[in-house]
């Protein structure tokens, strides 16, 4: 009952708050109750402009959820979460913010934003290819000609697609901020929400007191571009790994031999493979590709623990046996696939990254490695076919900013690696970019480790001084998969573990995910 009254007072007291901001924008809170949390919090809704330079038409009521601060006197800066994607919505993933930001809440509020195109936000999602019933039809291209063109022609009934960017959601989130009666806030980014963290310092620079940047993706960097040369680096890190790892190199004396067979091999042809369809339960024989295998494979670097199936894998299917990595990937996809708004997407890569690539120049980087030039023409046919809107003439220049700011980085990163950290830094004298060893785009068990204090420590305070951030030197990579575990199992426990897999898997895409998976 405390809780509720106090919900209630807190709710009052931001209808009352004085703001500037367009009468025709309306700002609706009510206390809501959150199975996933267990708990009361706050849930609003909040007009803008679709087309925020004519500002009429068409409005977008953006969802937000406030985890109120457990005290009754909140510092008056709350903390503002931008979600991965592009294509996530902070508010729909309220639990897990509230799981590993819950320190935060000892002093502070913490809003929770569906950005423009996101969550409840005029979701710009599409109906992915995808039928349960076949485990083939999540084996597609990344995106399919028909299928983007359908996105579009369907997203267009509701959508004026040309004002999806990064800048006016932005925009957004200061009005919102504005409305809600905070004069300054602290920004928690993690990939594209780094990168809108960083639009939104750019832009708005006397709103922030300090932000907690990790997966560094600016806006002056055309990410497609370097992919595969990226992924490549960590590709070559894990093969190093296992090869001086003294169980992986026993497990596995000829990985690197075997991936090159197995390249080999799917160069020539797809593998018909027999697997367990993880929906129905019923054996299918589906067709595995050459870029399946590439694009799972740069999937599961992502992530520290999943990485260390790779060698397993690769064993097995060198042996002829590509039913576990299938499996695998038709699970992942499902993931990626029902998580990603890829209309919005679409909208901010088309509009901000896309058209900004030197293709020549990305295309010599990608020869000869794994990756190839698959991922990057596959981006390009997308924006061919979709919208491309616009952006400030400055959008892709970076100014020195004095923010208070803690950066952080995966050293085997394959997206957004510690060097993106590192020149984010050199426009922030007021940072520290912190780089977990053995770590990807994903963080382990560093967080809970230890790094969770950390950022609570550096929230709280609002600046570096006297940040001890040495425990991430103690975090190690688990160990690799060995396929001797499965010596004595049978493959309806190995489809089991291997469905585990990706469904943890899934759970921190969810999470923290990149410039899509």
């Amino acid at each position: 009952m405390k809780l509720v009254k106090f919900l209630l007072l807190l709710v009052l007291m931001l209808f009352l708050a004085p703001f500037e901001t367009d009468a025709s924008f309306g700002l609706k809170i009510e206390p809501c109750f959150l199975e996933e949390l267990g708990e009361e919090v706050l849930c609003g809704t909040f007009e803008v402009m679709e087309n925020r330079q004519v500002r009429k038409g068409a409005k977008i009521r953006l969802n937000f959820i406030i985890l109120p601060a457990w005290t009754t006197d909140p510092a008056p800066d709350p903390v503002f979460i931008f979600s991965g994607g592009p294509g996530q919505g902070s508010a729909d993933m309220a639990k897990y913010f509230a799981w590993d930001y819950e320190k935060l809440r000892w002093e502070r509020d913490i809003v929770l934003v569906d950005q423009r195109g996101t969550g409840q936000s005029n979701r710009l999602h599409c109906q992915r290819i995808g039928d349960p019933d076949s485990a083939q039809t999540y084996l597609s291209d990344m995106f399919p000609e028909d299928y983007i063109k359908n996105c579009r022609k369907e997203l267009e009934k509701t959508a004026n697609l040309r004002h999806y960017d990064s800048t006016t959601a932005m925009q957004d989130i200061d009005d919102l901020r504005s409305a809600l009666g905070y004069e300054q806030i602290n920004i928690i980014g993690s990939s594209y929400g780094s990168y809108t963290g960083i639009v939104y310092m750019k832009y708005f620079p006397e709103s922030v007191r300090s932000a907690f940047l990790t997966h560094i993706a600016m806006p002056n960097w055309t990410y497609s571009g370097s992919i595969a040369p990226n992924t490549e680096v960590a590709l070559e890190r894990l093969l190093t790994d296992c090869a001086m790892d003294p169980d992986c190199a026993i497990d596995y004396p000829n990985l690197r031999l075997q991936l090159g067979q197995v390249l080999d091999q799917l160069k020539q042809g797809p593998a018909m493979v027999p697997i367990i369809n993880p929906f129905t339960g019923a054996p299918e024989n589906v067709s595995f590709t050459y870029n399946n295998f590439i694009h799972i494979v740069r999937s599961m670097l992502y992530s520290t623990g999943r990485s260390r199936w790779i060698p397993v894998f690769v064993h097995w299917a060198a042996a002829g046996h590509f039913s576990p990595i299938t499996e695998y990937a038709v699970n992942h996809l499902y993931g990626i696939n029902t998580d990603i708004m890829d209309g919005m997407f679409l909208c901010v890569t088309c509009t901000e990254t896309i058209p900004y690539i030197n293709y020549a120049e990305a295309r010599a980087l990608a020869q000869g490695t794994f990756m190839g030039t698959y991922r990057l023409e596959q981006q390009k046919n997308a924006c061919d076919w979709w919208v491309r809107g616009e952006h400030p003439a400055d959008f892709h220049e970076m100014y020195m900013m004095d923010i208070p700011t803690l950066i952080l980085s995966g050293e085997f990163d394959p997206v957004t690696p510690p060097q993106y950290g590192e020149e984010l830094a050199s426009y922030l004298p007021s940072s520290l970019h912190v780089v977990i060893p053995n770590a990807g785009h994903e963080f382990g068990t560093v967080w809970e480790d230890c790094f969770d204090d950390v950022v609570a420590q550096f929230i709280s305070q609002g600046s570096l001084n006297g940040l001890d951030v040495t425990c991430v030197d103690q975090h190690v990579r688990p160990p690799f998969v060995s396929w001797r575990e499965y010596e004595a199992k049978n493959n309806t426990q190995l489809s089991r573990d291997v469905k585990s897999v990706a469904k943890s898997d899934r759970q921190k895409v969810t999470k923290q995910n990149p410039l899509r998976k």
